[in-house]
């Protein structure tokens, strides 16, 4: 039976839950948006976006998150969360000042994608909206139970332009990884077996009826990389997590796992078994107790067939 278990992102709220109102000045034809997210579902469907996560699991947004909006146009204006939202699930998006204008032309909705991207492009397609010039980051940071700054997408669309409340629905899905051990960990990379392409130049189909979906396009990314900075401390009683966000795909022959430590040992952890990562939930796996080799020294020629460093933790 296969071990793979789905955690939800949030505990339970409505989408009104928890807001606070605020009063705002806002200058002369600038728009006030505010922005609230998705509704919690049992496990298996969709659950809640996150911009970081409370210790109860509540969503909440964080002081300096920033936010594409395309308000009832093509042009792709700056809007940063208010300093007064920091830490709810509720915000008011307040727009910042440019020094230039773009042409754009106009469309039915207010549309936003976070995080804010300054490439960012819009074009219609049918019902729905194609959101492109953006990119998934081969390196995502490392952030406590939770996704790093920026690397969790989510979407928005009103039904009209006249609606200011944006309600996010996520991009991406995730994988959250749990260690046991003696070990500072700097990095962690995840490759799928069969060379899915999980990061790079990537476009977003989005409408308000319906839940975004995500296509990339460059062939070569293959691989993403948590980046944990001077290094995370694991310890053998309890499990650290790692979470990393990835695209919703099914990786038919699994994935494999590199860990790597301050003394620059490794592990290798392999699973090939169909694994599936599904949008706005993380795939939750068993716990596996680190234990690093040296890296292996390159060879200058030759080949042969790669095995893992250590054996299967049974996934």
């Amino acid at each position: 039976m296969n071990k793979r278990v789905v955690f939800c992102l949030m505990a339970s709220l409505t989408i009104f839950g928890c807001q606070v109102t605020e009063e705002h000045e806002f200058a002369p034809g600038v728009k006030a948006f505010t922005a609230t997210m998705e509704p919690l579902a049992t496990d298996g469907a969709e659950a809640g976006t996150k911009t970081s996560l409370d210790n109860e699991g509540n969503v909440l947004w964080k002081q300096g998150d920033q936010v594409s909006i395309f308000a009832g146009s093509a042009i792709n204006e700056h809007y940063r969360v208010s300093d007064a939202s920091d830490g709810k699930t509720a915000a008011t998006l307040n727009k910042v000042e440019s020094t230039g204008s773009v042409a754009g032309g106009e469309i039915p909705n207010n549309v936003a994608f976070y995080p804010y991207v300054s490439t960012a492009a819009i074009a219609k397609s049918g019902g729905s909206y194609v959101i492109s010039d953006i990119s998934l980051p081969a390196n995502q940071n490392y952030a406590i139970s939770s996704f790093g700054n920026g690397a969790f997408p989510m979407t928005a669309v009103t039904g009209s332009t006249n609606d200011f409340n944006l309600k996010f629905k996520n991009v991406l899905g995730g994988l959250k990884l749990q260690l046991k051990g003696n070990a500072i960990i700097t990095s962690i990379s995840v490759t799928g077996n069969n060379s899915e392409v999980l990061c790079g130049a990537a476009y977003v189909t989005v409408s308000d009826t319906a839940v975004p979906s995500i296509a990339l396009t460059d062939m070569s990314s293959t691989t993403i990389t948590l980046d944990c900075g001077n290094g995370v401390q694991i310890g053998a009683e309890t499990a650290t997590a790692f979470i990393i966000a990835l695209p919703p795909m099914t990786m038919s022959g699994g994935f494999t796992v590199t860990v790597t430590d301050t003394e620059n040992k490794r592990m290798e952890i392999k699973t090939t078994r169909s694994q599936t990562i599904t949008r706005s939930n993380l795939l939750s796996m068993p716990s596996v107790d680190y234990v690093g080799v040296p890296a292996p020294v390159p060879e200058v020629a030759g080949s042969g067939e790669s095995t893992p460093l250590e054996p299967n933790p049974g996934y």
